[in-house]
């Protein structure tokens, strides 16, 4: 998957020359995490696609009983393998990952936790229906086969876009940081095909007092991350451990927090790059250095979040 972190002038050109063509189908790209759901007569399996450091699958079924013991499910009389995402929505329909991370990482209290903040399994893809493998398929036809198998369980698919007019309208949620991003995928391709994922991002100035993250590997002992903040609404907050540095900037932040010449009295100003902010604390999502301001102070670092 070819994922863009900046909507520059090609990238606006591509999605515009997509939003008329009719060979293109744009999804929503929800802020969740990506997920298989197995259902057979056994039951429901929910397994996590990433791998985890021990080289295994993470196994989900039991992380979000809300979901895979879900009596619906559990009544079905089909077998099917869907791909999805596992979100959280709040009372105003956002979805957001600041609720479901907890819930990743959970080891006790997981009932009481998928009480208060229940889960959704939205599906936005199929690879098995009823023993049939439908991965050589057309993407068009899965999305048919999709529709079927959903409308039986009681799962919502994410939501889609094939004419003109409901491609922009993505586009513009997008833009508007109401959606974390877009997917766009060629209707006529068979599953693990290249498709295109975009992500609007953003650039914002902080500033840090010195407070840092160690580094691993070979920058063990050294910055990895630093605490960074922002005058939001006049108030000074926290807003992420921002990363990405290169090894020689690692070395001299470390040594330069050593020597106080940065600390509280002190403060150095980054400019950083990041994606929506997670509500309602304001963090930024995956931020990351771009360099250092020495044209701005920290009062200059601040957000209004138009609240009163």
């Amino acid at each position: 998957m070819k994922a863009f972190p900046e909507l520059k002038d090609k990238d606006f050109e591509f999605l515009t020359k997509s939003v008329q063509n009719p060979d293109l189908i744009f999804s929503h790209k929800l802020d969740g995490t990506a997920c298989i759901m197995e259902i057979s007569l056994n039951g429901i399996t929910l397994t996590g696609r990433g791998i985890l450091k021990s080289g295994e699958q993470q196994d989900y079924t039991e992380k979000f009983p809300d979901i895979s013991y879900y009596q619906g499910y559990q009544n079905c009389e089909l077998s099917c393998t869907l791909l999805g995402e596992i979100v959280i929505f709040d009372e105003n329909g956002e979805d957001r990952f600041d609720l479901l991370q907890p819930r990743l990482v959970r080891k006790k209290d997981i009932e009481e936790f998928a009480t208060n903040f229940p889960a959704q399994f939205i599906a936005f893809d199929i690879l098995e229906l009823n023993g049939r493998n439908l991965k050589q398929y057309p993407l068009y036809y899965r999305y048919e086969m999709l529709e079927i198998a959903c409308k039986e369980i009681g799962i919502y698919t994410a939501l889609q876009a094939q004419t003109s007019e409901t491609k922009q309208h993505m586009i513009n949620m997008m833009l508007e940081q109401k959606w974390e991003g877009i997917v766009i995928k060629d209707k006529t391709s068979v599953y693990d095909k290249e498709s295109y994922k975009y992500k609007q991002t953003f650039t914002e100035d902080v500033f840090t007092e010195g407070d840092f993250r160690s580094g691993k590997g070979r920058n063990e002992g050294l910055v990895g991350a630093l605490r960074c903040y922002q005058y939001i609404d006049g108030i000074k907050t926290d807003v992420s451990y921002i990363r990405g540095f290169s090894d020689s900037e690692c070395k001299q932040f470390t040594e330069d927090i050593a020597a106080k010449i940065i600390s509280e009295s002190n403060p150095l100003i980054l400019e950083v790059k990041t994606y929506k902010r997670i509500q309602p604390s304001q963090k930024f999502r995956h931020a990351n250095f771009l360099r250092i301001r020495t044209d701005k102070s920290a009062a200059q670092c601040i957000y209004n979040t138009g609240k009163e």
